[in-house]
């Protein structure tokens, strides 16, 4: 402090609880499980397709079968929908759980203060 200049006093009264945070954080609700489930569905079908691709088209009591199946393109198409839904659902589950709100609380007693972060 500067020679000359006049001090001012003032007084800090603190309440016994003070809290910072908190509030709801909204969520993805269903659309992320259903993300989740479309993916494990979509993932099944195509390999199911990929799977018959190139195998007969009529059933065993036919002699000759010049007809096979051509699956490859709908099989690849349903595998890479599947990664991609498995990735959203992924990704909502995550930010769901980043922007899950704190709370810090803070108690003021007489001689001590303590804080809790929840």
């Amino acid at each position: 402090m500067q020679s000359g200049t006049e001090s001012q006093r003032f007084e800090l009264l603190l309440t016994s609880t003070v809290a910072i945070g908190g509030g709801q954080v909204r969520g993805y609700g269903p659309w992320k499980w259903g993300a989740v489930a479309g993916s494990g569905a979509l993932l099944i079908l195509g390999t199911v397709l990929v799977a018959i691709d190139g195998d007969p088209a009529c059933d065993s009591t036919v002699a000759t079968c010049k007809e096979l199946n051509n699956t490859i393109v709908g099989g690849v198409l349903s595998v890479s929908a599947g990664v991609l839904a498995g990735a959203a659902g992924g990704w909502m589950f995550w930010s769901e759980h980043k922007a899950k709100r704190r709370s810090l609380r803070v108690d003021v007693g007489s001689d001590a203060a303590t804080a809790n972060f929840a």
